[in-house]
């Protein structure tokens, strides 16, 4: 899924940045010089103030997650909300419970993700979000021992500990026997992403479980399954997505308060939001095909979270040595080494 994370990643950090406003407060403007100075430290004062908070970014991922299916259904997609043939009875409409469900639990996901970009770089969270695959292997396991799918070939197995190794490596500071002291799992941006890759691993089971065919075994249209199906589990799992947000927002006082708040965002942070979150849901989009084209899931995950992470380093290092933007990229070694066990594994999974 290498197209899909490029620009899946690009919305990520978009939509990060604007979420990191909180963990990123400036100083004080200066006393000196107030005739001057007034007018610039108000102004930034105020800028500091009307940035998105994580449930706000959330918030606009939600809504356009809806806005999304509303385009799809009005250019003539309005079959997407059914699997397979009029046939398919039962087996049709857990596919569509599962795809509502799962879009729910992804969003779910996407909140706590950008929670934990409020407290943390983005290149330690990045690194985490291999998590998931992690949590999927287990899954996958099972599956194939009760005969519903392939085993891992070997070579897959040791691309994902390839790319899980490389991914940990920054976030452990260097030192993987970090990620076994209880002072690494207390730290609050690590509780974050844990929960939300254990969703987003549900999330990718139940989407691989729905999409997954294989062209020599006949299967496709007549099963339910193929590139239409794809597509369907894509435009029903944003409508959960997308109601999911509703709920929340509407229900749970404090995230109503962040929902009012939203109309005193400044209008650049939030077209700046908007436009990452366009990218991240067309790369939501690009990246449910790979799952439903590869055998293994958890593959195609640890590849997807180690596409992100060298994607966020090099922009990383882009935009603070090129542009002057960012913050400074530290412990290079460390994450040069990071960059070639994740680059090897990467290899490794198209085998």
């Amino acid at each position: 899924p290498r197209a899909s994370e490029t620009i899946r990643g690009a919305g990520n950090r978009a939509a990060a940045r604007m979420s990191n406003a909180q963990a990123r407060r400036a100083a004080p403007p200066p006393t000196e010089e107030p005739a001057k100075m007034s007018g610039k430290a108000s102004e930034e004062d105020d800028g500091e103030t009307t940035r998105l908070t994580p449930e706000q970014n959330a918030l606009l991922s939600g809504a356009l997650s809806l806005a999304g299916v509303v385009v799809a259904l009005a250019c003539g997609l309005s079959g997407s909300l059914s699997f397979g043939d009029a046939g398919g009875g039962m087996r049709d409409k857990v596919r569509l419970f599962s795809a509502g469900l799962g879009g729910g639990v992804h969003f779910l996901a996407y909140l706590l993700t950008l929670c934990a970009f409020s407290s943390a770089s983005s290149t330690v969270i990045t690194p985490l979000m291999q998590l998931s695959a992690l949590w999927m292997l287990p899954f996958s396991m099972a599956a194939a021992g009760f005969g519903l799918a392939e085993l891992i070939r070997p070579v897959h197995l040791l691309s994902v500990a390839l790319i899980c190794a490389g991914g940990f490596l920054p976030a452990a500071d260097g030192s993987l026997s970090f990620l076994i002291t209880r002072k690494f799992w207390q730290q609050r941006a690590v509780r974050y992403v844990m929960l939300a890759e254990f969703l987003v691993c549900c999330y990718n089971v139940i989407l691989h479980q729905a999409t997954f065919f294989n062209p020599g075994d006949g299967g496709g249209a007549e099963s339910g399954r193929g590139p239409s199906a794809t597509l369907r589990f894509f435009i029903v799992s944003r409508t959960g997505n997308g109601l999911a947000c509703a709920a929340l927002f509407t229900s749970v006082p404090g995230l109503r308060k962040h929902a009012w708040g939203i109309f005193k965002v400044s209008r650049r942070y939030l077209f700046a939001a908007l436009f990452g979150e366009c990218l991240s849901l067309f790369g939501v989009g690009l990246v449910t095909f790979s799952y439903s084209s590869f055998y293994e899931p958890s593959v195609v995950n640890a590849a997807e979270g180690g596409l992100q992470q060298l994607f966020n380093l090099l922009f990383a290092l882009v935009s603070r040595h090129i542009l002057g933007l960012g913050r400074q990229v530290e412990q290079l070694q460390v994450k040069f080494a990071s960059f070639v066990l994740v680059a090897v594994g990467l290899t490794l999974s198209t085998a």
